[in-house]
């Protein structure tokens, strides 16, 4: 049974207080926005740490896309690639690495148009379902070339590599030359 106490002043409170018992009661409640803010800005905060990671991870970020002169003096003169250039000096192979026929003729076309005029022998490759095109080199004097011969056909990517290389059989140096393997994703100029 509850125990009963004598009534005395705490007992006697007016009634627009709205007090129960001795303690009062909590007032207004005041906008909490302060927290909204500190987790707007720490995720604001996330999200920036992670796409500058990713890019710092993948070694792609560039911030002169966004700030521009901001790379180092260091990167500024040190160029990343060849510039292309038209060999006509060059021993090119035009190899159709796809199933659609008379395709290397159209690129050897589209090549000699593009001012690339020597001789260039055309063929099929080994392969005739590649999907992208891609232009070979042996030597890295020949980077420019290679790039030369993608920016005229359009599409394409060139790549250092022995696999079309020519050794000839007296055991003297591999002939150099460049060879196109086209795939599905070159489509001829009109």
């Amino acid at each position: 049974m509850p125990e009963r106490f004598p009534h005395d002043r705490f007992d006697s409170t007016p009634s627009d207080l709205k007090r129960v018992g001795s303690h009062r009661a909590a007032g207004a409640r005041k906008p909490r926005r302060r927290g909204v803010f500190i987790a707007l800005g720490a995720t604001a905060a996330l999200v920036i740490a992670g796409v500058i990671a990713i890019g710092v991870l993948n070694m792609n970020l560039n911030f002169d896309r966004v700030f521009p002169g901001a790379s180092s003096s260091e990167e500024a003169q040190t160029p990343d690639e060849a510039q292309p250039t038209v060999d006509t000096e060059a021993a090119v192979r035009v190899l159709n690495g796809t199933s659609t026929r008379g395709l290397a003729a159209e690129a050897i076309h589209q090549l000699n148009t593009a001012g690339w005029t020597q001789d260039i022998e055309p063929g099929d490759a080994e392969q005739r379902d590649a999907t992208e095109t891609i232009v070979y080199y042996q030597n890295a004097s020949q980077e420019a070339s290679a790039r030369g011969l993608v920016e005229a056909l359009g599409v394409g990517t060139p790549v250092q590599s022995e696999e079309y290389a020519v050794v000839p059989t007296d055991g003297s140096e591999p002939v150099l030359q460049l060879v196109v393997v086209l795939g599905a994703d070159y489509v001829p100029a009109p």
